[in-house]
This record gives structure tokens, sequence and C-alpha cells, in this order.
């Protein structure tokens, strides 16, 4: 049964987790993967001994075990499936319950009490005291100041716009290509800030567009990226820096950059392979070639 034997395992365990020693957990998980089974090691670290740990212990092991990306990626997951728990059972986005832009959930006491009805009644009292709302600096609020714009409200309003013109599928891929690139750039979580105005905004779109990030191979992260850049841009304040297209005059979305319109993109969105500074480079050797290449003609 559960619970019960290996004592002496898991007081080691939660020892060498309170003191954030990597090498030494790795070294002893190993040993016990050769005693206990690779299965048996894996249960009892993740449902035996991190449901008992405070909450930095609990961060500090999953980043170990799966890398600072994996850890992202399963909060992102975590967040998308709390929002469904909560909604399902009848609590409303951006009132009930929200997601703080630096990490941490906000809830209401009415959803906390409804998430707590579904944790093993022996680990209920200590998650109640984990629960505990912190109050921290807001980097989004010093972007905000450094842009001269309100960021956030701006932005809301392009998306908002945004989402009528896109299917599920789309809206999906736009909005997680957003908040990646404007995560890594700024190191500020955009994700659950977009997932709670959506829900808000457009409460008859919000599981679908869910449902659709669930299905990570169907989303064609290639085809928002220029919607992309014009929306975030304009967010920053950067409307001025977008032109019409000459052959495409009428279609908003067809929109030429200035160079200042791609400074301002640089500052709020960073791409897998080109930052936005990559891309400025490469737009000023061209147009460095090309005044070359004028000038030896005339």
């Amino acid at each position: 049964m559960k619970g019960f034997g290996f004592q002496k395992e898991k007081r080691l365990i939660t020892k060498i987790i309170s003191s954030h020693n990597s090498e030494a957990y790795e070294k002893f998980i190993r040993k016990l993967c050769l005693k206990l089974g690779a299965e048996r090691t894996t249960d009892l670290v993740i449902n035996e001994v991190l449901p008992t740990l405070p909450s930095e212990d609990f961060k500090w092991c999953y980043k170990t075990m799966l890398g600072q990306s994996g850890y992202e990626r399963m909060m992102q997951e975590a967040s998308k499936t709390l929002y469904q728990v909560l909604v399902e059972k009848g609590y409303t986005p951006g009132k009930d319950f929200s997601v703080h832009p630096q990490g941490g959930i906000i809830l209401s006491d009415n959803a906390t009490e409804a998430l707590l009805a579904d944790v093993p009644e022996d680990f209920r009292a200590k998650a109640r005291t984990e629960l505990k709302v912190a109050t921290m600096p807001s980097a989004l609020d010093a972007l905000e100041k450094h842009l001269g714009v309100p960021f956030l409200e701006r932005l809301q309003q392009r998306v908002s716009t945004r989402l009528t013109t896109l299917t599920d599928t789309e809206a999906a891929a736009y909005l997680a290509v957003m908040a990646s690139g404007f995560e890594d750039r700024t190191q500020i979580e955009l994700f659950p800030i977009l997932l709670n105005y959506v829900a808000q905004a457009h409460p008859d779109r919000i599981q679908g567009i869910i449902d659709a990030m669930e299905k990570p191979d169907d989303l064609d992260s290639s085809q928002p990226t220029h919607k992309i850049m014009l929306d975030l841009i304009c967010a920053a304040g950067g409307e001025n820096e977008l032109k019409p297209h000459p052959e495409h005059p009428d279609d908003p979305d067809e929109g030429l950059i200035s160079r200042c319109g791609m400074e301002i993109f640089a500052q709020v969105w960073q791409g897998d392979r080109l930052s936005g500074y990559e891309i400025i480079a490469a737009f000023d050797a061209a147009m460095k070639k090309y005044q070359e290449e004028q000038g030896q003609q005339s």
C-alpha cells in the first residue's frame, strides 16, 4: 500500500531535495532505480514525497527532473488543465480565478475550496497553507513604463479584434507563438494573461481554443508570425511605424514595417531562430549593399 514502507528512502529524498543539491539528488535517484526499478522510484518521488514538500522544494525538484524548458511546458499544461477544471466546476475566469503575470495562481475562497476538495484529505491542510497570495513587483508595469504606453490593454484590444478573423486552430497557434516569443524576450509570463482575457472577452471561443492547443501537431506556428508582429508593434506604441503595402493598400495585415517599428518589435518578442535585432542587422546589411551598388553605378 502506498504511503507505507521505504520510510528511510523517503526521508533521505526529502532531505536531499531540501538541500537543493542536484548532484546528490541525481546520484541517489540512480541508486534507488537500481534497487526499486524506475517505475517504482518515479511513483515514490511524485506521489509520496513531492506532495509533502514546501512549494519551493516541489518546484526545485521538478525543474531538476525536467529541466527549465520542460518545467515551463509542464506549468503551461497545468494552467490549461486548471482552467478546464474550474470552468467545469462553474467558476468564472477573471472573477473567481486568474493567473498572476509573474507566476502563481490567484483564487477566490470558493475556487480554492473547490480545488482542495480534489486533494487527498491527508494533504489538504498542508495544501491550504501553501495557497497564499504573494505581493510581487510587476515586471509588466516596468515594461509599460519603458514603452510609455498601456501595453497590456492595447494588446488585449488587438487580440480581441484578431480572434474574430481566426479559426480556433489558428487562434491557438497565434496565442501560443505570441506568448512564447514575448516570454522569451521579456521573461514575463503572457500566456495565462491572454487565456484569462480570451475567457472573459470571448467565452464562446475559449474551450475550442484550449481543445486546439491539446493537438500541437495540428498547429502551424509559421502562419501567424506577421500578424503577431503587427499586433505587438501596435500594442507597444508603434502604430505610426506601419505603412500600407503598395500592392495591397487596403489590407492592414500586409502592412510594411519601418526599421523603427522593428526596433519596437525586438523589445517585446524573440523567435526560436532569429531575434528582432538580428532581422534589423540583416536589413541594415542589405540596405548598405544596395547603397554601395547604387553608388558604383552612378
